[in-house]
């Protein structure tokens, strides 16, 4: 698949938005298994079908990373915020901690970590 940030927020929204399956199917999809201990990704607290469910210093995120030749993306939606975040970047490598570094700075600077707070950046597009 290819893609870029921006289809990939069309996409997510469209997703969990109850635009591209069921109500049924959805709920199906979110149906996690637990997954922790998994020794590949550590966030990841369970898997449905085609969704992660993922815990990052406490917010939960629901959605997939990608990887292929040369980059990695991360496309989450946080119901606990009603958001979508979408990471892009140009490095893939086994065992390779900068995606989800990222995904935690990006977090940290939407969500005031101490408070829950949103900042006001949280509902612009990038």
């Amino acid at each position: 698949m290819a893609s870029n940030s921006e289809d990939l927020l069309v996409w997510m929204q469209a997703l969990f938005g109850g635009k591209i399956v069921s109500s049924e199917n959805f709920k199906n999809m979110r149906r996690f298994r637990d997954t922790r201990g998994n020794e590949r990704d550590s966030e990841m607290t369970g898997y449905g079908l085609g969704i992660a469910r993922e815990e990052i210093d406490g917010i939960v995120m629901e959605g997939h990373p990608g990887a292929g030749i040369g980059g990695e993306c991360h496309s989450y939606y946080l119901p606990e915020y009603d958001a979508f975040i979408v990471v892009l970047f140009n490095w893939s490598k086994d065992s390779n901690p900068a995606g989800k570094a990222i995904l935690r700075k990006i977090i940290h600077e939407i969500i005031a970590p101490d408070t829950g707070c949103e900042h006001p950046l949280m509902h612009e597009v990038y």
